[in-house]
């Protein structure tokens, strides 16, 4: 039999082995595994990715030359681009291909790949956060006024208003060429579909939350919450300005953790490395309850850390749907997080966790220190959440509708 050709393109950034695990990762993954295809990621080469070559977890990989910006750039900037090309050159023999990110450019390789072939299907992951969802808002609001002014002559013509109906209109055509359309939160898909769809593609959007990757950890045994410890854990890229690290400092400076622990997990920036040590000469207290644990990278050893945790905490500005809350989750952490969009579909409403606007520290301070003084149990909300997750949120069971539109083939696992 042969086997679907789906490949990811992937340009957003340099690709790394960290991505393998991550939503693009899996869905090339669970293709493979489960369904009779053959799966290709292709991205440009960077010092990070120079292993990354063949076949790793099932899936082909495929490294391209960055093209120097060159006189043709200069001309027609970021348009005519090596991944361009490679499109162009190997779209014939692609049955499905995957594009991440509602971006000028993915209009341009949606628009090769269906010129050089019509039958092959196009799977747009969106992967839009609250900033995304108001420049989508902007876009129609800004192409409304237009109208309104050319139909009734109120206002000389706003170029910033001309470029967002011509912005508007080649993302609703570049809609108009895909297969499947997915936003990973409710609001973003609902707000999505009802600014770029018609009556004839109404039906492509689908909401795609991100999953927990069953296929990485295959600890099969049964959690039960009375492994659970006194431990709040935080995973997040510390410093970098999305992730609000400076947020989660003032609310552990409010805490009193008994016999409590908080452990941090993740990078640092060198500027909030200083930050920390700032903190533990105001907060003493913190010394020894408070621990910095680095990045891991052994699932295992993270999972761990998951497993162990009666509560995770996030105080994100920005997120689409992270999936430090898939693996939160999945283990039974009580998820305490600032409103990003995602809080509210994971929590299932405020069911296994609760949310707090952002850079209010006082409240989410208040609401973990309820849980620490044993104010607020968490421990059946713990197991409810762990069943919920298996039972609705892993790779498996979010990714199978969508291949299954896709017209993949099942195959013939034997246990």
């Amino acid at each position: 039999m042969k086997k679907t050709r789906l490949t990811i393109f992937f340009d957003l950034e340099f690709f790394e082995r960290v991505h393998l695990y991550k939503d693009l990762g899996a869905i090339a993954r669970y293709a493979a595994h489960y369904y009779e295809c053959q799966s290709e990621i292709v991205f440009y080469e960077h010092p990070k990715n120079q292993t990354l070559t063949g076949k790793v977890l099932g899936v082909n990989l495929t490294r391209i030359t960055k093209t120097d910006r060159n006189w043709h750039q200069r001309i027609i900037p970021r348009v005519i681009t090596k991944m361009a090309i490679h499109i162009l050159i190997h779209a014939r023999k692609t049955d499905i291909a995957v594009f991440f990110h509602l971006r000028i450019i993915n209009i341009l390789y949606i628009l090769i790949f269906k010129t050089i072939n019509p039958r092959g299907k196009v799977f747009l992951k969106l992967d839009i956060n609250r900033i995304g969802i108001a420049f989508l808002k902007q876009l129609q609001e800004d192409s409304t006024n237009l109208l309104a002014s050319f139909n009734f002559f109120r206002q000389i013509f706003n170029p910033k208003q001309i470029k967002s109906v011509i912005l508007l209109w080649a993302f609703r055509q570049s809609i108009r060429l895909t297969h499947i359309v997915s936003a990973e939160t409710v609001e973003a898909f609902e707000t999505t579909r009802r600014i770029l769809s018609n009556r004839k593609n109404y039906s492509k959007f689908m909401h795609i939350p991100n999953g927990f990757d069953e296929l990485v950890f295959s600890n099969e045994r049964e959690l039960i919450t009375n492994e659970k410890e006194k431990l709040i854990i935080s995973v997040a890229s510390f410093g970098l300005p999305a992730k609000n690290s400076d947020m989660l400092l003032r609310v552990l400076s409010k805490l009193h953790m008994h016999d409590w622990r908080v452990c941090l997990i993740g990078s640092t920036t060198d500027e909030f490395s200083q930050k920390l040590k700032d903190f533990f000469k105001k907060n003493p207290d913190k010394i020894g309850t408070v621990k910095i644990i680095g990045n891991i990278n052994d699932r295992e050893v993270l999972y761990n850390y998951y497993r162990r945790a009666k509560v995770f905490i996030l105080t994100s500005r920005s997120e689409g749907f992270p999936l430090v809350f898939t693996e939160a989750a999945y283990f039974g952490n009580f998820i305490i997080s600032t409103r990003i969009g995602a809080d509210s579909d994971i929590t299932d409403s405020g069911r296994f966790g609760c949310s707090f606007e952002i850079d209010d520290d006082t409240s989410m301070a208040s609401r973990v220190q309820d849980i620490i003084d044993g104010s607020f149990e968490t421990e059946e909300i713990s197991r409810e959440f762990m069943e919920h997750s298996r039972r609705y949120s892993t790779w498996q069971q979010i990714l199978s509708p969508v291949f299954d539109e896709l017209g993949l083939i099942r195959r013939n696992l034997i246990s």
